[in-house]
């Protein structure tokens, strides 16, 4: 029974589990970063690039010296550096996307597992608990909903107990009532 209800429970390997959520937390958080990635590139581009226009005779060049030819090989410090810069830019970038796709599968994998539970006790089950893996976010909020859902099955408990001691027609309308499912809501 347990192997059973632990199935039931466990979630599937997918990375979008809310996919508007996560394509907007990556969206969110991959504009911020890749923005301030390129905007560091540019301003130090920006400013080799004021510093030849306004300087000229002060650009910054580099010897490198080829062991294979006698002469000697001068360049500019942005014609070495605009390429690495791009290609790490372009590389952080990526990473970025990769890294908000898991971080929101840890936000969103809870968000879902609550809506879950909150739909099985809105059809009456009150026998549910909310299990949140490891390394996702939101136990504090596991730890509360378990507790809501304890208050919750002891108040009917009450609640049954008193029915039971009641008698005449008062006890089988308020018997139905706490046996019928609650009204329906949206679905998600």
């Amino acid at each position: 029974m347990q192997q059973q209800t632990k199935k039931k429970y466990q979630r599937r390997h997918q990375f979008l589990i809310e996919k508007s959520f996560q394509h907007r937390v990556i969206w969110r958080f991959g504009t911020v970063v890749i923005a301030s990635i390129f905007f560091s590139h540019f301003i130090t581009v920006g400013f080799l690039k004021l510093k030849e226009i306004f300087s000229p005779s002060s650009q910054d060049l580099v010897y490198f010296a080829n062991t294979l030819s006698p002469t000697m090989v001068f360049t500019r410090v942005l014609d070495i550096l605009w390429l690495p810069m791009l290609f790490s830019a372009l590389l952080g970038s990526i990473l970025i996307v990769i890294f908000s796709l898991f971080y929101s599968h840890r936000i969103a994998g809870p968000l879902y597992n609550l809506k879950r539970m909150m739909h099985q006790i809105e059809k009456g089950d009150l026998n549910v608990i909310m299990k949140i893996r490891k390394n996702d976010e939101f136990h504090d909020v596991e730890e509360a909903f378990n507790r809501m859902l304890a208050g919750l099955k002891s108040r009917r408990e009450d609640l049954e107990k008193a029915v039971a001691n009641l008698s005449g027609p008062d006890k089988n309308k308020i018997g139905k009532i706490l046996k019928s499912p609650a009204p329906k809501g949206e679905e998600f």
